[in-house]
C-alpha cells in the first residue's frame, strides 16, 4: 500500500562543453562521467552529495567507443570497444592492458572486484589487478544444460477446471511452448547484469538463432541457462537481493520474469512503446523501465505490479539510468541534452482516518479501512487519473499530484495550475490543499499563497512539513522545532511535540523548545493515537509510549503489561482506528491484519466504565476476550454505587452469570491491566474476599437464575443455600453447569433430602448404578440411621458419630468401634451422650490412650491410664515419655526408682538422672557423674558436701569434659582451614574457566554418542543448574517432577567436589559450624567458672585459649567467605530463565568466654 512520494528534484548540467556519453556512481558515492566528441574524451568526478568542485581530468583522444568506466584510487579506469583499458589520472591517460579483439559488453561487479568482458564467443573474467580469474566459450550445446521443469505453481491450467475433456490433460505441460523465435528488430548486441553481491552474472546473447541468456558463478563458471522464450529482448536485470531476473518480451509486450536456474516465473503487462532499458533499486523494491522519452517505476505487492510513478522532462529523451547503488530510492538518468537528472523518493502511505489511496497505473486505488479491510489491488472504488505521481486523502476528498497539475477528487473534479514538477501534496487540518513543486529556479512551497524555502522539502504533512536539514515548519512558515537531520517520516503529536524516523531507524523527538532527543533504534513505522506513540520495531513488536508522562520511554520487548504486542515479522504500520480499537498492519507479502492491542482495547473499556456505559464496556470485554474482573476493579466505588443501573446496562441473566463467574480474588488493575502511564507492576494483586462482596452486594438485584450463579461462585460456594432456591429442573441444571456435578449431589445428599439428590443425580446425568441402589437403601433406614450412613459415605465422620449415639440407632461396641476405626476420640469424649452408657467413657479413654502411644504420645497417654485407675500403665508411659516426676509420683519404690533412672539415662536426660540419683537413690558418686555430664558443676559441688572423694569425682568429671570442648575445638579449627583452601580452590577454578566450572558428574561416557541432536545434548552452562538434558531444554519439557527435585535437594546438600553446589555447601558448612559455636558456649562457660574453681589454670587458659583460636580464625576470614559476588549467585531454573540465589547471610559470632 506503499506510494513512491518525490521528494527531491536535481538537474546536472554544463558539466563539459562535451557531450556527455556515460556516467556511473560507486559505492564510495563517486560520480564520474565520460564526455566524448570527435575522438576527444573528457573524464569530470565529483562527490555526489557534498556538491564539491568537478574534477577535470585531461582530455584524451581515443578512436573507440567507451563501454564502462570506474573511479579507481587516483584516477578512472575505462573499458573502451577495441579492447584496450585505459587509467586516466591528473597526469594523463594511460593504457593499462588490452585484447586482441574487440570487447562486446563490459560490466564491473556491483562490488568493482571483478570484470566481466564478453568477446567474440567467449566470456572473460578479470580482476580488480585484471588478472584472469576465469574463461568460458559460448557454444549450442550450452542450452543443453538446463533441463527446466515447470509444475505450474500459481498457473492457471494446474486449477481444477472440472471433470470436462480439458482438465484431463497434463497441467504441468502449457497450452503452447516457446521455442525461441528471434526478434526482427533485435539489435543483436550482448548485454551483462550482475546480482547485488557480485556471486553471480547474467549474459544476454545470441545463439542458435534465439535469444538466451547464461548465468555464470564468480570464477566463469557455467551455473544455468534461460529456457526458450519467443521475442525475447537483449535487455535484461538482475535483482540485487534476490534470484530473479527482469527480461523484456517484445510480443506480447511485457516484462518476464525469470529464476536463477533460467526457468520463466511469471510477467506483467507493458504498454506499446519500445523499452530501452531496465534497472533494480538496489533493495530489489522497485524497477525502473525505460522508454525514449519517459522513466517508469513499478513495485510488486500482493503478485500484482504497480506502476507508481512516471518520470519524464518537457522535450527531453532519455539516454540511460541507474539506480544510486546505496540510496535505494535515488534514480539517476541521463537526458539527451547531455544532462543527468536526480530524482529521490520515499516509500509513504496516503492514508486519512483509515481511508487509504494507492497508486495503480492511471488508477487510484481508494479504501475506507474502517469499514472494510481488503488489500490491493483489491478496493472499495477506484478514480481514473492520467499519470499519478503522488496522492493525499483528506475529508472526503483526494489530491492526485501528476508531472503537471494537480487534481482535486471530491463531490466534484477540479485541477490546479502547478508552476513547474508537482511532488508533495497535502490537506491540512481545516482542509486546505498545499503542495510542492520543483521549478527552474528551486523547490516552493504553495498554500493560499507562495513561501520562499531556504531548504528544499523532503516531509510534507497536515499542518507541518520538514526540510533537508531537518527542521519542522508549520505551513505558515514559522519554525517550530529541528531533528537536525533529515527524518523522511515524521508525525506531530500535537503543536509543540514532534516524532520523526531516519533511514537507520532512529526514533527522535523534537520539542518546541528546541530540545531534540533520541528515544529508541530499530523501529520501522510511527503513528500517534492520542494519548500514545505507536511503533513497531525490528524485533517485531507493537509498542506504545505514553506522550502525557514526564518522560518518554520505550517499554522493553518481555514487557508483558498492555504496551507491548508482538505482530508478525516485516509488519508495517498502515492506520491506526482508535474508535475501533484496531491498528491495520501490511505484512512483507501485501496481505492486510487487523489487530486490536490491549492498549487501545482497556483504554476504551475504561473510558465506558469513566462515562457509565457498563452494557458496551460489557460487550467489548467479552468480544476482545479482556478480562472481566476489570468492569469491577477499575472503579470499586462507582460499581457499588449504581449495582441496580449497572444490572439493567448489561442486560440479559447470561451476560450477568458470566460477569459474576469470571470473578476472581485478585485486583486486575494492579497486575495485567494496571495503567502504565501512572503505575507501577504490583505483584501483591490478591483482593481476599472481593468474590463474596460482590456476589453478596448483587444478590437483591438479581433474577432466581442469577443467585444460583452468585452462590455457586462465592468462595466457597453455598451450594446449600443454593439449593434451597432452586424451584424448577432447569435450576438444577444451572447448578449443575457451573459447578462440579459429584459435589453438588454430595451437598443435596449432605442435605439429607433424597428427592433432591436424585433430581442433582439425574440433571448431572451420573450413572444410575452410582446412585440409584444407595439412595433406595437408605429410603428403608430410620431417620438417624439414615442420616448417619449418609455422613458416614459422604466421610463427615463427627457428624456421622453425633447421630450414631443417639440412643437406639447402634449399640456400645458400634460406637467403640466407629470411634477407634476414625479415630474420633476427643470428639467422642465431649458428648454428652457417651455417659449414658456405663464404662463407654473408660473404654474410649483406655483405647485413645492406646492410640497416643502408637503415636509417641506418652505423656498424654500416661494421663488417659491414670484417668481410668491403671497405675501400672500409666507409670510405664509416664517413664517412656520422661516424666519422672509424674511416675515417681504413682510408684516411687525402689524397682520404680530403678527403672526410671535407667530410662533417664538411655535418653541422656543427665540433668533429672542426677537429681533421680541425688535426691531418692542416694548415690551421690553417680549423680556427680551425671551433673557434669549436664555441665551443672555447681549442683555436682553442692553434692559433694566438700568430701575429699568426691570432689576428685568432680574433677575427673570436669578432666572428661575439657577433653570433650577441646576436641570440638580442634574439629573446628581443622574444618575452617580445610573448607577455607578448597573455598579459594573453587572461586579461582570458576574465574579462571566459567564454562567449564561444575561440570564435574556431567560428562559423557566414551561409547555414548554427543553428536548433537533433538534428543542428547551435552550439558551446558545453563543446564547444569537445572535438571534438563540440551534436549528438553530445547523443547521446553520438564523433568521436575518431585522425585527429581528431591533428589536435586540431596545434591544440594551433599555437596559433592566438583559440583556446581560445592561452593554454596562449604559457605553453608561455615554457618553450621558457627552455630555449634554458639550453641557449645553456654557449657564452655560453666566449664570455664568450674576449672577455675577447682583452681585447674593450666585447663582454665588452654580452654580460653582454643575457645579464642577458634573464634579469631572465624573473625579473619568470615567476610571472605561470605562475600558472594552477583555473578555466583545467577541460577537457571528449569525454563531456562536466570534468577538470583539467595545470598547467605553470616550468622553473628559468639562472644568470648570471659
Amino acid at each position: 500500500m506503499l506510494n513512491l512520494v518525490p521528494v527531491h528534484k536535481k538537474s546536472l548540467r554544463d558539466i563539459s562543453p562535451l557531450p556527455l556519453v556515460a556516467f556511473t556512481v560507486d559505492p564510495d558515492d563517486q560520480l564520474v562521467c565520460a564526455f566524448e566528441i570527435d575522438g576527444i574524451v573528457e573524464i569530470c568526478v565529483r562527490n555526489f552529495h557534498n556538491g564539491e568542485e568537478w574534477q577535470h581530468f585531461e582530455q584524451w583522444p581515443t578512436e573507440s567507443e567507451i563501454l564502462t568506466i570506474m573511479a579507481d584510487l587516483d584516477g578512472v579506469v575505462c573499458v573502451l570497444k577495441n579492447g584496450d583499458i585505459v587509467e586516466v589520472t591528473s597526469e594523463g591517460a594511460s593504457i593499462l592492458g588490452g585484447l586482441d579483439t574487440p570487447v562486446l559488453a563490459a560490466q564491473w561487479s556491483s562490488d568493482q572486484e571483478v570484470l566481466c568482458l564478453v568477446v567474440a564467443n567467449k566470456i572473460l573474467m578479470l580482476s580488480r589487478q585484471f588478472d584472469m580469474m576465469g574463461e568460458f566459450e559460448f557454444s549450442a550445446d550450452d542450452l543443453k544444460l538446463s533441463k527446466h521443469v515447470s509444475v505450474g505453481w500459481g498457473k492457471k491450467e494446474t486449477q481444477f477446471q472440472g471433470k470436462g475433456a480439458h482438465a484431463l490433460r497434463d497441467p504441468t505441460m502449457p497450452e503452447k511452448v516457446d521455442s525461441g523465435i528471434l526478434c526482427d528488430n533485435d539489435r543483436g548486441d550482448v548485454q551483462i547484469s550482475w546480482r547485488g553481491d557480485g556471486m553471480f552474472v547474467a549474459v544476454s546473447a545470441i545463439e542458435s538463432n534465439r535469444r538466451v541468456f547464461r548465468i555464470f558463478e564468480r570464477d566463469g563458471t557455467l551455473f544455468s541457462v534461460s529456457e526458450p522464450c519467443d521475442y525475447l529482448d537483449s535487455l535484461l536485470s538482475f535483482q540485487p537481493r534476490g534470484a530473479v531476473i527482469a527480461a523484456v518480451q517484445q510480443t506480447p509486450h511485457q516484462i518476464v520474469f525469470f529464476e536463477k536456474n533460467g526457468l520463466r516465473r511469471y510477467e506483467f503487462a507493458l504498454q506499446d512503446d519500445t523499452v530501452l532499458g531496465l534497472d533494480w533499486s538496489s533493495d530489489s523494491e522497485v524497477l525502473a523501465v525505460r522508454y525514449a522519452s519517459h522513466v517508469d517505476l513499478w513495485t510488486q505487492k500482493n503478485y500484482h505490479w504497480y506502476r507508481k510513478s512516471i518520470i519524464s522532462e518537457p522535450n527531453l529523451s532519455t539516454v540511460s539510468l541507474m539506480w544510486h547503488p546505496v540510496l535505494p530510492r535515488t534514480l539517476l538518468i541521463q537526458w539527451n541534452n547531455s544532462s543527468i537528472g536526480t530524482y529521490s523518493f520515499v516509500s509513504s502511505f496516503a492514508e486519512h482516518n483509515g481511508t487509504v489511496a494507492v497508486i495503480d497505473g492511471d488508477k487510484i486505488l481508494v479504501t475506507d479501512l474502517s469499514k472494510v479491510v481488503i488489500p490491493p489491488p483489491l478496493s472499495q472504488r477506484q478514480v481514473e487519473v492520467a499519470g499519478p505521481t503522488n496522492v493525499a486523502v483528506g475529508d472526503a476528498k483526494l489530491a492526485v499530484a501528476t508531472n503537471s497539475t494537480i487534481e482535486v477528487i471530491g463531490d466534484s473534479k477540479t485541477s490546479v495550475a502547478v508552476e513547474g514538477t508537482p511532488q508533495l501534496v497535502a490537506f491540512s487540518t481545516t482542509g486546505l490543499l498545499g503542495y510542492t513543486s520543483s521549478t527552474e529556479q528551486g523547490t516552493q512551497f504553495v498554500v493560499e499563497g507562495q513561501i520562499p524555502l531556504a531548504s528544499e522539502i523532503i516531509t510534507l504533512i497536515p499542518d507541518f512539513f520538514q526540510t533537508q536539514n531537518g527542521d519542522i515548519f508549520t505551513w505558515s512558515g514559522a519554525k517550530v522545532a529541528s531533528f537536525g537531520r533529515p527524518c523522511p517520516r515524521f508525525v506531530a503529536a500535537n503543536e509543540t511535540k514532534f516524532f520523526g524516523l531516519t533511514r537507520s531507524n532512529q526514533l527522535l523527538c523534537a520539542n518546541a523548545n528546541g530540545h531534540t532527543q533520541t528515544l529508541g533504534q530499530g523501529v520501522t513505522s510511527i503513528a500517534v493515537a492520542s494519548p500514545s506513540l505507536l511503533l513497531l520495531t525490528t524485533m517485531n513488536y507493537l509498542k506504545f509510549v505514553h506522550l502525557h508522562t514526564p518522560e518518554l520511554v520505550i517499554p522493553e520487548d518481555d514487557n508483558d503489561s498492555e504496551q507491548v504486542r508482538m505482530i508478525e515479522r516485516t509488519s508495517i504500520l498502515v492506520s491506526v482506528l482508535p474508535a475501533q480499537m484496531s491498528v491495520i498492519l501490511e505484512h512483507s507479502r501485501g496481505n492486510l491484519e487487523t489487530v486490536y492491542p490491549r492498549m487501545l482495547v482497556v483504554n476504551a473499556v475504561r473510558q465506558m466504565i469513566e462515562s457509565m456505559d457498563y452494557g458496551q464496556a460489557f460487550t467489548v470485554c467479552r468480544k476482545h476476550r479482556v478480562d472481566l474482573n476489570l468492569i469491577y476493579d477499575y472503579n470499586t466505588e462507582q460499581f457499588e454505587a449504581n449495582l441496580e443501573t449497572i444490572i439493567e446496562q448489561i442486560g440479559s441473566s447470561d451476560r450477568i452469570d458470566l460477569l459474576i463467574s469470571s470473578l476472581r480474588d485478585e485486583d486486575v488493575t494492579a497486575g495485567k491491566y494496571r495503567a502504565t502511564e501512572n503505575t507501577v507492576d504490583s505483584s501483591d494483586n490478591k483482593r481476599p474476599g472481593k468474590v463474596n462482596k460482590v456476589c453478596d452486594a448483587l444478590l437483591p438485584y438479581l433474577e432466581t437464575r442469577s443467585k444460583l450463579t452468585a452462590l455457586a461462585c462465592k468462595v466457597p460456594p453455598q451450594l446449600e443455600t443454593a439449593l434451597e432456591l432452586c424451584q424448577e429442573e432447569k435450576d438444577i441444571r444451572h447448578l449443575c453447569f457451573l459447578t462440579d456435578a459429584d459435589l453438588l449431589y454430595n451437598t443435596a445428599l449432605g442435605m439429607y433430602d433424597l428427592k433432591l439428590a436424585l433430581a442433582v443425580a439425574q440433571q448431572a446425568q451420573k450413572d444410575p448404578k452410582e446412585y440409584l441402589a444407595f439412595l433406595r437403601a437408605r429410603e428403608a433406614e430410620e431417620e438417624n440411621r439414615r442420616k448417619f450412613t449418609i455422613d458416614d459415605s459422604l466421610r463427615r465422620y463427627a457428624s456421622a458419630l453425633s447421630w450414631l449415639v443417639v440412643p437406639g440407632v447402634a449399640n456400645d461396641d458400634e460406637v467403640v468401634t466407629f470411634v477407634e476405626a476414625h479415630e474420633l476420640h476427643t470428639e467422642a469424649l465431649l458428648l454428652p451422650v457417651i455417659d449414658e452408657i456405663s464404662g463407654r467413657r473408660e473404654r474410649l479413654l483406655e483405647s485413645q490412650a492406646e492410640l497416643l502411644l502408637r503415636q509417641g504420645e506418652y505423656a498424654a497417654a500416661g494421663l488417659n491410664y491414670e484417668l481410668v485407675g491403671d497405675n501400672h500403665k500409666a507409670f510405664s508411659a509416664y517413664v517412656r515419655a520422661g516424666s519422672w516426676q509424674r511416675a515417681l509420683s504413682l510408684d516411687s519404690t525402689p524397682s520404680g526408682l530403678e527403672e526410671v533412672s535407667e530410662s533417664l539415662v538411655r535418653q541422656e536426660k543427665w540433668a533429672a538422672a542426677a537429681q533421680v540419683f541425688h535426691y531418692y537413690l542416694r548415690d551421690p558418686i553417680q549423680a556427680i557423674s551425671y551433673y557434669c555430664k549436664a555441665f551443672q558443676f555447681d549442683e555436682a559441688f553442692l553434692c559433694s558436701n566438700q568430701k575429699s572423694e568426691l570432689l576428685e569425682r568432680v574433677d575427673d568429671g570436669l578432666r572428661e569434659q575439657f577433653g570433650s570442648m577441646q576436641e570440638l575445638f580442634a574439629d573446628c579449627v581443622a574444618q575452617i582451614n580445610s573448607q577455607l583452601r578448597r573455598l579459594r580452590e573453587v572461586r579461582a577454578q570458576r574465574a579462571q574457566d566459567m564454562l567449564g566450572y561444575g561440570m564435574a558428574g556431567l560428562s559423557v561416557a566414551d561409547d555414548v554418542s554427543v553428536a548433537g541432536t533433538e534428543t542428547t545434548v551435552a550439558a551446558s552452562y545453563m543446564t547444569r543448574y537445572t535438571d534438563k538434558t540440551g534436549g528438553t531444554a530445547q523443547t521446553g519439557a520438564s523433568r521436575r517432577t518431585q522425585k527429581n527435585r528431591r533428589r536435586e535437594e540431596r545434591k544440594k546438600a551433599r555437596g559433592r567436589k566438583g559440583t556446581v553446589y560445592e561452593e554454596e555447601y562449604l559457605v553453608a558448612s561455615t554457618g553450621r559450624l558457627i552455630d555449634r559455636l554458639i550453641h557449645a558456649q553456654p557449657d564452655a562457660k560453666l566449664l570455664a567458672a568450674g576449672l577455675k574453681r577447682r583452681k585447674m589454670t593450666v585447663h582454665y587458659e588452654e580452654l580460653l585459649s582454643g575457645f579464642k583460636q577458634v573464634r579469631g580464625l572465624l573473625e579473619a576470614n568470615v567476610d571472605e567467605i561470605y562475600n558472594v559476588s552477583d555473578k555466583d549467585l545467577e541460577r537457571y531454573n528449569e525454563d531456562g530463565e536466570l534468577y538470583m540465589a539467595p545470598r547467605p547471610v553470616c550468622p553473628t559470632l559468639p562472644q568470648m568466654l570471659v
